[in-house]
């Protein structure tokens, strides 16, 4: 099924990178909806889940740091974070050397709702990537690296700055 916003005329982009688009997009729609229905359960967002995920690996990260490593703006993770804090999965207190930072901690239930929300990425991998041969996944990772590497070259040409993942510290497109 076509999607009226892409339609291009074939001088603009041809058959074969609008398929190859329409594939990477559908991949992408699929992947997010089974993430939810994953995390439906637990009656839990797919962001929330990859923010429990970083604080399962770095606890008492600072919220400026959440909102970067999740690819949101300080108030949509403010507002995530509000929410997660009511459900008492989270807590945020003051950081003990600067007081306008703000430290997120797991408590003991958002601890072991981590762990829940672990399982159901490794579960979702398994079920995507994980049916792949090992041949196929090494190229699908060459082709998706080339694509991201050429991305991010044309986002530095245009001036827009790189950051550092901060569990991976692999420099990424901004």
């Amino acid at each position: 099924m076509t999607h009226p916003m892409f339609e291009f005329d074939p001088e603009e982009i041809d058959g074969a990178t609008m398929e190859a688009f329409r594939a990477f997009k559908r991949a992408m729609m699929l992947h997010r909806r089974l993430l939810m229905a994953t995390f439906a359960e637990e009656n839990m967002h797919p962001a929330q889940a990859g923010c429990l995920q970083a604080l399962a690996h770095r606890d008492g990260m600072s919220q400026s740091d959440l909102a970067e490593m999740l690819h949101v703006s300080r108030p949509t993770v403010t507002t995530m974070l509000q929410r997660m804090e009511s459900a008492g999965v989270i807590e945020r207190r003051p950081d003990e050397s600067d007081s306008r930072v703000t430290r997120v901690y797991l408590t003991d239930a958002g601890r072991a709702l981590a762990g829940r929300m672990h399982a159901g990425f490794v579960d979702m991998l398994n079920v995507s990537m994980g049916t792949m041969s090992d041949a196929d996944r090494g190229e699908f990772t060459r082709i998706l690296g080339a694509i991201n590497d050429h991305v991010e070259s044309v986002l530095k040409e245009r001036g827009v700055g790189a950051w550092a993942h901060p569990t991976h510290g692999e420099e990424t497109a901004r």
